[in-house]
């Protein structure tokens, strides 16, 4: 027992070891999403619901990740015996142009056997033109029903950094809950955001390795509860203590070392943009309760 007890520590203290040492990665202050929906007839509440509800969610994401490019688009598919089998909204920063489109949708048929989730998650993937680089990349789908789709369908969609989230909808498998408000969209988003954010280690600094490596930043102690250093090197820099989302709440000047005091602010992970005219570097703090 004891053995036991000694290795999971060990064990423990390894992969604590590992998680600190994690190497940032450059991620892009872009969000790419497409909303993948099932627009049967038994989804018609929901359809009614996103109509209404997506414009307050747009804005909200907008509020919330004001310094983020934002890309929406959507399918919309029924069965193979309806008015359409795929309908297909192409991406666009456009959050207006659509609103306007959803509030032309409606749900209606389905009830034959030959659902066309796959063929809209191909198009999802094929049609819809996904942006390289690191960043964000969803596709959620509304839907009642099994999700049916082949496994190499997924894998081309994890080729391409997109991750496939399912909205909690009553009647889907692997669902037992009640449907949740579409109002609930965009605290869905920012929590599978800021997931990916932690997730990649993401700092959103300047892509460059020298600047990177020349930087040598040390933030410690890291989590912490009350104060933190940044040791910086030569010169004069900027920094700012940023929230998860982007928003700066804090900005100072400093020169060889900055400390900052962040015992007012509630736990959770919260990022140090350093920069100058020529250098960015964006490091992950972690705040606990003491």
């Amino acid at each position: 027992m004891r053995y036991l007890l000694i290795t999971a520590f060990s064990l423990l203290i390894i992969c604590l070891g590992f998680s600190q040492n994690a190497k940032s990665t450059f991620c892009n202050q872009k969000i790419e999403v497409c909303f993948l929906i099932d627009a049967t007839g038994s989804m018609r509440p929901v359809m009614e619901d996103f109509k209404t509800s997506i414009p307050e969610v747009l804005r909200d994401m907008k509020i919330d990740w004001r310094d983020w490019d934002l890309e929406i688009s959507a399918v919309l598919y029924r069965d193979q015996q309806d008015e359409y089998l795929t309908r297909t909204f192409e991406k666009t920063t456009n959050l207006k142009s659509f609103v306007d489109f959803m509030q032309k949708q409606y749900a209606v048929g389905g009830g034959d056997e030959q659902e066309s989730m796959p063929a809209a998650y191909q198009d999802a993937i094929n049609v819809i033109k996904w942006k390289e680089g690191n960043h964000p990349k969803f596709i959620i789908t509304f839907t009642d029903n099994d999700i049916n789709m082949s496994a190499t369908q997924f894998k081309v969609g994890r080729d391409l950094g997109i991750t496939q989230l399912l909205f909690p909808i009553k009647g889907r498998a692997g669902w037992d809950g009640e449907t949740e408000s579409i109002s609930y969209l965009s605290h869905f988003m920012t929590n599978h955001i800021n997931k990916f954010i932690t997730d990649n280690h993401c700092h959103f600094g300047k892509e460059n390795s020298e600047t990177a490596q020349s930087l040598a930043l040390h933030v410690y102690p890291n989590p912490t509860s009350e104060i933190f250093t940044i040791d910086l090197p030569k010169g004069n820099w900027e920094i700012e203590l940023q929230t998860n989302n982007g928003q700066t709440i804090k900005k100072s000047s400093a020169k060889d070392s900055y400390q900052e005091n962040i015992a007012s602010l509630a736990a959770g992970t919260y990022f140090v943009k350093i920069s100058n005219e020529t250098m960015s570097q964006t490091e992950k703090l972690v705040v606990v309760n003491p």
